[in-house]
Parts: C-alpha cells; structure tokens; sequence
C-alpha cells in the first residue's frame, strides 16, 4: 500500500496506522483506537493528526480507497464488489468518496 502520512517517530500512532491499515474494512472507533493506546480520544486526535497530517477518520477512508483503487486496477471487479470489500456498503457512498480522493470515478 501507498505511504498514507507524511514520515514521524510517534510509535503509538504508528502502531494505530498499522492497526487501521490491517482492519480497514471494519467500523472502527477511535475511541478504540485510543484507549488501546492508552490515550484519550481527543489526545489521541490531536497526536495522530499532527503525525499524520490526517485525523484517524480521514486515514482510515485514504487506506479504504487506496486499496479500492489497487483492486479495480488489478482485476475484473465490479466497484459495488470493491467497494463491499473495502467496508463500504453503499456504492454510490464510495463512488462518491473515490472522486474526490483521486479525483477520479472508480471505472476511471
């Protein structure tokens, strides 16, 4: 998968970036993601974002959608598929995600 932030030394918020990356397809929660960190939600926003340069919602719909497009790229897929794949239910959600991301429309 693509680099998703920009390079940083905080280890608790790479260990989240790992996790997110490992269980994007799943409805995480970042008060999850923090209390596994031993960190307050709003703490750990504030340290993921500015090691990432992203909040945690933000990060985990760039790894949804880079991993969309790595699957549409390389295969005969449908997008609804794809998009189910990734954790997204509604396609027309995701389609509408996708556009603005890479700027383009999934079939694209």
């Amino acid at each position: 998968m693509l680099p998703l932030s920009r390079p940083h030394d905080d280890d608790s918020i790479r260990s989240a970036e790992v996790g997110i990356e490992r269980n994007f397809k799943r409805a995480l929660r970042v008060e999850d993601l923090a209390r596994e960190r031993h960190m307050s939600a709003r703490s750990f926003i504030r340290r993921f974002k500015t090691a990432t340069g992203r909040t945690p919602g933000d990060y985990l719909r760039a790894t949804r959608i880079a991993v969309a497009k790595q699957l549409l790229e390389s295969g005969a897929r449908s997008v609804q598929t794809v998009c189910g794949a990734v954790g997204y239910e509604d396609a027309a959600f995701c389609r509408a995600l996708f556009k603005r991301q890479p700027g383009k429309s999934p079939g694209e």
